[in-house]
């Protein structure tokens, strides 16, 4: 049985993660997060034309899963993903997966009407609650 703190079973794990598959992130993935800040750059100057772009990185070897070929709206979003992490990143939070199809949290009770069973004076104070109208 292995010890839990032997320091190298953190070396097997990162030698492991370095290897073709050994991580869940794709390559390309892997190479926008590392440039992303020139990715910036270079596409705030002309927005990408996804078809070229991914011409560029097919030729050098960039591949999708197992090997298929790159298709650009894969690639676009990919880029969008990065560009999520990394803001998340930036501002110290982890990303956390959205969830498909879940309402919106309310934090904060809406103000009642003064009569609470006028339900159009309810929805018009939850409009300009929204809103940010005054009421």
């Amino acid at each position: 049985m292995a010890k839990q703190d032997d320091p190298s079973v953190l070396a097997d794990l990162k030698a492991a993660l370095q290897q073709k598959g050994g991580s869940l992130r794709s390559p390309l993935y892997q190479w926008m997060y590392r440039n992303h800040d020139e990715l910036v750059e270079l596409f705030d100057e002309a927005p990408p034309n996804w078809q070229q772009v991914t011409a560029v990185l097919t030729s050098r070897g960039f591949t999708g899963v197992d090997g298929k070929p790159l298709q650009p709206q894969s690639v676009r979003r990919l880029w969008l993903r990065v560009k999520e992490r990394h803001a998340k990143a930036q501002t110290g939070k982890k990303p956390k997966p959205k969830p498909v199809g879940a309402a919106p949290v309310v934090t904060e009770a809406a103000p009642e009407p003064a009569d609470p069973n006028d339900a159009l004076a309810r929805i018009r104070s939850k409009i300009n609650k929204h809103s940010g109208r005054a009421e």
